[in-house]
Formats: structure tokens, sequence, C-alpha cells
């Protein structure tokens, strides 16, 4: 959500970004617990304790375990959530025994490509699984998702997984498809 400078706190799930007014780069504060940003007065700012007094009179007291990453870079805004959902998911990974494989090891499994399209989801199905995306821009976007395996049939799919009936091209292992401005879309793949 794109919004002026305000004096008060505006709710954002991981990160405030302040853009410069030639639009060339930006300021930013992740946290990976802390909701309440500011953007005032030349300043950014994260509230880091808010105590309310009701319905609980104590809802913060206590040991605080924050998080932040504070720092500067591109205005960008799905390079921007990529990096801030980096900061506040670590990788997780479960060991494994060694064995023989035929992909490279820094092969993946999807990637996104298209102005500000971001992955948001990635679900298993019996046939394949279902990805959803969505577009930080203000215009539509082609969406494009490249799989390390060759595509055989992509649907598009509402958000409660019903057929829309738009279209989604597949080119080998590549899924396209068109992705409304500051929308969510949903692609049923088939391998």
């Amino acid at each position: 959500i794109r919004r002026d400078a305000l004096a008060n706190d505006v709710p954002g799930l991981q990160y405030g970004m302040a853009v410069s007014e030639d639009r060339h780069s930006n300021a930013f504060i992740v946290s990976d617990c802390k909701y309440g940003y500011r953007g005032f007065d030349d300043a950014l700012s994260v509230s880091l304790i808010n105590s309310a007094t009701s319905p609980d009179p104590y809802p913060e007291r206590g040991i605080q375990k924050i998080t932040l990453f504070v720092g500067g870079g591109s205005p960008d805004c799905a390079q921007m959530e990529n990096y801030a959902t980096e900061c506040c998911r670590p990788l997780i990974y479960a060991a494994g025994y060694r064995h023989h494989g035929s992909e490279p090891m820094e092969k993946t499994f999807v990637e996104a490509s298209g102005d500000g399209i971001v992955i948001t989801s990635v679900l298993p199905w019996d046939k394949g699984v279902i990805v959803r995306v969505y577009n930080t821009g203000a215009s539509v976007q082609t969406a494009g998702l490249a799989f390390s395996s060759p595509v055989s049939e992509a649907r598009r799919m509402d958000l409660n997984q019903n057929e829309t009936g738009i279209k989604a091209e597949v080119r080998d292992r590549e899924v396209l498809f068109q992705v409304e401005q500051y929308s969510i879309a949903e692609v049923k793949v088939t391998f």
C-alpha cells in the first residue's frame, strides 16, 4: 500500500519503506514481529512497544525479542518484499542422506519473472502444484513461472481453487499469465 506521509502508525506485515522523491532509492525497516510503521517529517519508524490497557492491562510487559533490519536500496516493491521475507523467515532445511541426482544442486523448482511479481505459496496436489502470486505494481503484468520440469497443462484458478476460464499459456517449462495491478492470482500446474 502506498501512503503519503502520516504522523500515525499504519499497519505493515513485514516492513515500512520510504521512497525518495526521484523514485530511485529507498530506506526501509523490516521487523519480524512488529506491525506499526510510520513515515513522517523525513523519518521512518516502527513502534516496538505500544501498550494498551484494554482488554489486557499488561499486553507487552516482560521480555521482548524483536529483530529489526534497517537499510536502503532499490525502490522496487517486489525486490523489497522478497528481501523482507528472507529477513523474517530464515531458510528452514532438513538434512538428508547423500544420493545421486540428475539435476545440479543450484537449480530451483520454480522461479517467477515479471515486473513486481512475487510468489506467495506453492501447494502440492496429486498431479502437480498450485502456485499463488501477486503483483506489487500499478499496471497489469505478465507473470512467468519457470519450472525445473516440463509442464503439460496450466489452468488459472480463483482463490477458492475453482477454474476461472482465464488463459494460462504453457511453453515447455514455463507458464505465462496476466495479473492485474495490486492483485493476487493462482494457477494450477500439471507436470
